[in-house]
């Protein structure tokens, strides 16, 4: 008798254990105190789909660079926040399609891509400089890699490391009306600026076979790491995070998950039983229903990794998992229902700013980042 309570009584604290939440190492908090705003001008949206906070080489000033895509103009602020200059990008170019993404090399050079003309251009911040076309991404298409496209936004930057660009956008199906065997493959290649050279990275083109993805789920969100020459990528319905090696061209994944939201398994998408439903009404619940992955954010200052990831209930809430530079979870937090993911993010020496949503009737006139700090809980 005496056994069978003991035995009873481990049952119990089995159970119980098991169901206990994980304590993490660290969680993110957000110091009320510590705000960049920005005020706008009649002439400006509260758009941060493409911004970059980037070190102009210039007495050691930081600078947040945003791109109005009404007006094609790149606003620049300073650390306080405030506007000290404006690129006109018709001035710079005169022959360019309209401008979807940016990316500032130093204070004088930076690239534009145009999502309507698909080209990659240098541009330079100097008078009298030619803009020079460096690819148009038709003209690198072939039967071997199929259709590409790419994005370049705050989510999906342009990736740039001695003198090699590196491009990511989503997922397409390869000779999809040519082949029974067509398949998905993900749109990621670098370019050389100096030789002109091209290499097409295969990318995790596994993940797509066999399974139906919502059109969101298509595109791809990655980091880099310039220390350890490595690109990670953030698929939506994946746990595992899938990291590239720029020098030997070797991939690895890591599999980690976010103990809110449960296993991968309660993540996959459908598998395809018969394609002519596919993009039905139920494709769309069931996309809506489960979880899903977002950016992923290397912190240099202190080598860790943020990534975010919604929920799939009604309230879509949002989470944050961080991880070690070896890529092993340390923390998991729930963000406040006023701050928007993937809407505009950027790191300094004192944590990661994310922005803050706007209210019905208030803060129209301004976008309002806040500091969320690393601690140790």
């Amino acid at each position: 008798m005496f056994n069978k309570k003991i035995l009873f009584a481990l049952c119990l604290l089995s159970i119980f254990l098991s169901c206990k939440k994980t304590r993490y190492e660290y969680h993110l908090t957000f110091d009320d105190n510590s705000k960049f705003i920005i005020s706008l001008d009649s002439l400006t949206p509260p758009d941060t789909r493409m911004i970059q906070f980037f070190d102009s080489g210039r007495n050691s000033s930081l600078r947040l660079a945003m791109l109005n895509f009404d007006n094609q103009v790149i606003n620049l602020h300073d650390v306080n926040g405030k506007k000290i200059n404006e690129l006109d990008l018709f001035k710079l170019d005169s022959t360019s399609s309209k401008i979807s993404g940016f990316h500032f090399i130093n204070d004088d050079s930076l690239l534009i891509y145009s999502e309507n003309s698909r080209n990659m251009k240098l541009i330079s911040c100097r008078k009298n400089f030619r803009p020079v076309l460096l690819f148009n991404l038709d003209s690198l298409q072939n039967n071997k890699i199929g259709q590409l496209d790419i994005r370049v936004t705050s989510k999906t930057p342009i990736i740039y490391e001695n003198g090699i660009i590196y491009l990511t956008g989503r997922a397409m199906l390869h000779n999809a009306l040519t082949s029974p065997q067509s398949k998905l493959v993900v749109s990621a290649f670098s370019f050389d600026l100096h030789t002109k050279k091209v290499d097409f990275i295969p990318m995790f083109n596994k993940v797509w076979e066999e399974r139906y993805w919502h059109h969101e789920q298509y595109f791809v969100n990655h980091t880099f790491i310039p220390k350890q020459h490595k690109i990670i990528y953030s698929l939506a319905m994946k746990d595992s995070i899938i990291m590239y090696d720029t020098q030997n061209n070797r991939q690895s994944k890591a599999g980690i998950i976010s103990e809110e939201l449960g296993s991968e398994n309660d993540m996959v998408p459908k598998k395809i039983s018969n394609p002519s439903t596919i993009g039905s009404y139920d494709d769309l619940v069931h996309y809506l229903d489960k979880p899903r992955y977002g950016e992923i954010i290397f912190d240099k200052y202190r080598e860790i990794y943020y990534r975010f990831v919604t929920s799939g209930n009604e309230k879509r809430d949002t989470y944050l998992i961080i991880y070690n530079k070896n890529l092993k979870k340390i923390g998991e937090t729930k963000l406040p229902e006023n701050y928007l993911s993937g809407a505009g993010f950027f790191l300094v020496k004192d944590g990661l700013f994310l922005r803050k949503s706007e209210v019905e009737g208030q803060d129209e006139d301004k976008i309002v980042f806040k500091l969320f700090k690393l601690m140790k809980s």
